[in-house]
C-alpha cells in the first residue's frame, strides 16, 4: 500500500454533513449570498433568499478555530446557518456552507429549483473527480473531470439504465428516478484504476441522494531495496518526490510511502504523470548540524545526483536495484577548556558517558573524540580544586549531531 506524506496540522472534525435536502430541513437559514464585510462577522448581500432570511443584508458568524471557513470579500457562496443559544445565526466548516464556484453546489440549487417549484421526486446528484495526488503541488487539490458517462439502474434490474454526462465541472444529475438501491458506474478514461460501481440508496421518492465518484490515474514504479551490503532490504519506507521540489530543498517535501517486502520490493501505485525521485528519509526534515539521512535511487545521497524517473499517464516502470549508499559512521567532536592557564586547562576532568561513564584523558590542547553515530553521549567537565566549571559543565551529544565544537569555561 502507497500512503501520501504530509506535514501534520489540526483538523475540524465533523459529522456527515448530509445531503441538501437534509441541510435545508435542518438549516435555520439557507441563501444564496456575496460577501461584502468580515467586520464584526460575515457581512452578505443576500441574492437568493431560500429559508429563514429576506433578500438584503444579513450578518452570519463564523466558527474560531480550524472549523471556520475561509471567506473572501466579494465572492459568492452557498450558505446554511443555524442559530445559537443567543440567537446568532453561525456557519462552519461542518455545514454545506460552500463557495458557488464549487460544483457540488450544483446540487444545492438544483434543490433550491425543486424546491421553489414544489417539484416532486427524487434528485441523484454527484461530482466525479481525478483524486490522484499531484506531489508538485501542495496541498494537492482534486481535479473535476467533464464528458463522464454515468450509468444509473436499480441494483436488481441492471437493464434499466438511465444516463447522462457529467458537465464541465465534474458534476452530474439525476431526477426522478424510483426509490431503491440504485447502482451507479462512472466509465472512466483508460488510464484510471478499473471503475467500481457505487451503490446509492434512494429511500424518499422526494429526497436527495449524493454520489461522488473518485477516479485515480494507475501509474506504478516498481523496484527493490538493497542495503549497503548488497541484501534484499525488508520493511523499509521508500518515498516518491516531485523531482523539481526535491531539489528545490524544501524540507519537509509531499511524498507518497510505500514499505519493502520480505524481498525489499516496493511498488507506488496510483501515481500521477510526472518527473520523480525515489529515496528514504526524504519524510525526515533536514536539520543543520544534523545527518542528513536522505538516500537516493540508484546510490546516492544527493539529491541532485539522483536519477530522475519521467512516468507518462498509466505507465508501469520497473527500475533498476535500489542500493543504499553508505552513510558516514563517526563523527568528531571537538572539545575545548578555557581557562585561566594551561596547566588548569590540562587538570580538569573530562567525562564521558556512552553505555558508561568514563574518564578521557587529555591535555591543554582541544581535544578530538570520534563518536558513532546513531547513539547518544554527554560530556562533562568538572573542574580542579579551587577553581569552578561555569555552566554549562554538560553538554548532550545527539545521536545524529555531526562534527561540531563543544566549549567549557574554567574559572577560579
Amino acid at each position: 500500500m502507497t500512503a501520501l506524506s504530509v506535514p501534520e496540522a489540526a483538523a475540524c472534525v465533523c459529522a456527515p454533513i448530509g445531503s441538501a435536502c437534509a441541510a435545508g430541513q435542518r438549516a435555520d437559514a439557507v441563501f444564496v449570498g456575496r460577501v461584502t464585510d468580515l467586520t464584526g462577522g460575515v457581512q452578505f448581500e443576500v441574492e437568493r433568499a431560500v429559508a429563514g432570511v429576506a433578500l438584503g443584508r444579513v450578518t452570519v458568524g463564523n466558527s474560531s478555530g480550524t472549523c471556520g471557513l475561509n471567506f473572501t470579500v466579494g465572492d459568492r457562496y452557498v450558505v446554511y446557518a443555524y442559530r445559537d443559544r443567543t440567537g446568532t445565526l453561525v456557519t462552519n466548516m461542518c455545514t454545506r456552507t460552500r463557495p458557488l464556484s464549487d460544483p457540488r453546489t450544483r446540487a444545492d440549487i438544483t434543490y433550491f429549483d425543486r424546491r421553489e417549484r414544489n417539484e416532486a421526486g427524487s434528485l441523484l446528484t454527484g461530482v466525479v473527480s481525478d483524486v490522484t495526488v499531484d506531489l508538485s503541488a501542495a496541498p494537492s487539490t482534486a481535479r473535476h473531470l467533464a464528458g463522464i458517462r454515468i450509468a444509473v439502474s436499480p441494483e436488481t434490474d441492471a437493464g434499466a439504465v438511465t444516463t447522462t454526462t457529467t458537465r464541465d465541472d465534474g458534476s452530474y444529475e439525476f431526477a426522478g428516478l424510483p426509490p431503491g438501491r440504485m447502482r451507479i458506474f462512472a466509465s472512466l478514461p483508460p488510464s484510471f484504476e478499473p471503475a467500481q460501481a457505487r451503490i446509492a440508496v434512494i429511500d424518499d421518492a422526494n429526497g436527495c441522494v449524493e454520489a461522488d465518484i473518485a477516479g485515480r490515474i494507475d501509474g506504478r514504479i516498481r523496484g527493490q531495496l538493497l542495503g549497503e551490503d548488497g541484501r534484499p532490504a525488508r520493511g523499509i519506507a521508500v518515498q516518491l518526490a516531485d523531482a523539481t521540489v526535491a531539489r528545490g530543498g524544501a524540507s519537509p517535501i509531499r511524498t507518497m510511502t510505500t514499505l519493502t517486502d520480505e524481498e525489499g520490493v516496493y511498488e507506488f501505485r496510483y501515481v500521477n504523470v510526472g518527473r520523480y525521485v525515489v529515496g528514504v528519509g526524504m519524510d525526515n526534515a533536514i536539520r543543520s548540524g544534523k545527518l542528513n539521512r536522505r538516500r537516493f535511487f540508484p546510490n546516492s545521497s544527493s539529491v541532485e545526483a539522483a536519477t530522475v524517473v519521467t512516468l507518462s499517464a498509466a505507465q508501469r516502470i520497473e527500475l533498476a536495484a535500489f542500493r543504499l549508499a553508505p552513510l558516514p559512521s563517526v563523527r568528531t567532536i571537538t572539545v575545548v577548556v578555557h581557562a585561566p592557564s594551561d596547566d588548569v586547562a590540562a587538570a580538569t576532568a573530562l567525562f564521558l558517558t556512552g553505555a558508561q561513564r568514563e574518564r578521557v584523558e587529555h591535555g591543554d590542547a582541544p581535544l578530538a573524540l570520534t563518536l558513532p553515530f546513531g547513539a547518544l553521549f554527554l560530556i562533562e567537565a568538572t573542574a580542579p580544586p579551587g577553581y569552578k566549571t561555569i555552566q554549562p559543565s554538560m553538554i548532550r551529544i545527539e545521536r545524529d549531531d555531526t562534527d561540531r565544537v563543544v566549549e567549557f569555561r574554567i574559572e577560579r
